[in-house]
Parts: C-alpha cells; structure tokens; sequence
C-alpha cells in the first residue's frame, strides 16, 4: 500500500511538473507571437495610408479577414481598412502601443473592441473602462473629428466540451460581460461615441455565443464576421455621406 501511495504521489507531481512546464511554454509562445505582431505593426505603419479606417483589439480583431469582409465598403467610399489587433491584449496592452499602431495612422475612423482577456485575467471593470478612455480621449486630441465606435465585447458559450477550450475560456462568464458592457455603453455616453451592442444577433436565448459562430466558445467565425460586418459597416458609410 505504501508503496503505491509513493507512486500514485509521484505520478501527481510528475503530472503536475509537465502541467506547468506546458502552460509556461504557451505563454512563452503568445509573448513571442505577441511581440512580433508588434513589431509587424509597427512596420507597416510606416507606409500606411493616413486618413482611413483603423480597427484596434484583440484576437477577434486580429482573426477577421477585414480586407475581405470589408471589400465593399472600401469600394464603395474609398476607405482602406487597416486592421490593428493582437491576439491575447489587454486594454492595458493595447493602450501601451496606441500611438504606433492608431495615433501613426491618423484613422478618419476607429472600431474599438476590447475587454475580454481583462476578463479573462480578472482585471477590474473600472480599470478596464479607464484605459478604454485614455484612448478615446488620446485619439480625439489627435484628431477631434475621428469617428470612434467602440463595441460591446461579444458574448462567449461558456458550455464547451473540449479541455483546450474550457482553459481558453477561463474565467470568463457571459454574466462578467454583460457587466462590462454596462459599463462599456456609460463610457460611450459619456465621451459621446457610438456604442454598438451586437449581443442580440451573437448569443442564443441563453445569453450564450451561438453554436453556428464558433469553434472555441471564444472566437468568432466566418459566418459571425459577415453578419457583424453587415451592422458595422452602414455606421461607417453615415461618416462617408454613402
């Protein structure tokens, strides 16, 4: 018996030591992957046309096939579409390179989504809406005629069956959300932006992300991309006079 105890122990923290030599090789992986986003950005800011339109997030910023998705608006009003996100950011993160990858370029127009890795890292909502502000306000004294519309964080279906997707989600609840988004359309109030919400095209009677727009739980789809696009891009045009 004693015997086994001493294996059975042993086998916990053989398991436990590869758990956090995995996890700590993955969070090397997204710094590095992270870091050459920047870097990237960085890089072709310095040729970016001035004067167009800037979406700033994160993954679900970064993962849309923006160029695509937005083909018809760029045609039809002459607006390119730069797009500036870096998967695994903050607010906070994002706020740190504001001044490279939006203030550079100038953007006629800003789509802001950002919040859901605070969740997931459990920071604070009113830190949250702090950065979110600085931006805003950071971007406005730039250019006081920018049309900013900053976007409620999309819901999440926290009923996933995969482990990888279970960690992926974390911490994060479709009720911390609407929480924030709360405090997201106060924010909006305030400093006098466009607020867009599109939890009731997303989530299913639940309050849950649809099934349809995802694989993860997390990140949205193709599919989701089109329909998203299909609520923001007349908010665009109404600043192109389309």
């Amino acid at each position: 018996m004693a015997i086994l105890c001493v294996c059975l122990i042993g086998g916990i923290v053989v398991l436990g030591l590869a758990l956090y030599l995995a996890l700590g090789m993955f969070r090397v992986s997204v710094l590095d992957r992270r870091d050459h986003r920047k870097e990237e950005l960085a890089f072709l800011g310095e040729t970016a046309k001035q004067g167009q339109t800037v979406f700033f997030g994160d993954s679900i910023t970064q993962y849309c096939p923006l160029e695509e998705v937005f083909a018809g608006y760029t045609e039809r009003n002459g607006s390119l579409v730069y797009n500036r996100g870096i998967a695994s950011e903050t607010s906070e993160d994002a706020l740190k390179r504001l001044d490279s990858s939006v203030l550079a370029l100038k953007p006629a127009c800003l789509v802001i989504l950002l919040g859901c890795n605070d969740i997931g890292k459990n920071m604070p909502a009113s830190q949250t809406v702090n950065n979110l502000e600085q931006i805003i306000a950071k971007t406005r004294q730039q250019n006081p005629d920018v049309f900013i519309l900053l976007q409620a964080v999309y819901p999440i279906r926290e009923r996933v069956k995969s482990l990888p997707a279970r960690l992926l989600i974390g911490s994060r609840t479709c009720e911390k959300i609407r929480a924030l988004n709360g405090e997201l359309e106060k924010l909006a109030k305030r400093q006098k932006v466009t607020y867009l919400n599109l939890t009731d095209l997303l989530a299913d009677e639940q309050g849950q992300l649809k099934q349809e727009f995802t694989m993860d739980g997390l990140h949205v789809n193709e599919l989701a991309y089109r329909q998203i696009a299909a609520r923001v891009i007349p908010l665009l045009e109404g600043q192109h006079g389309v």
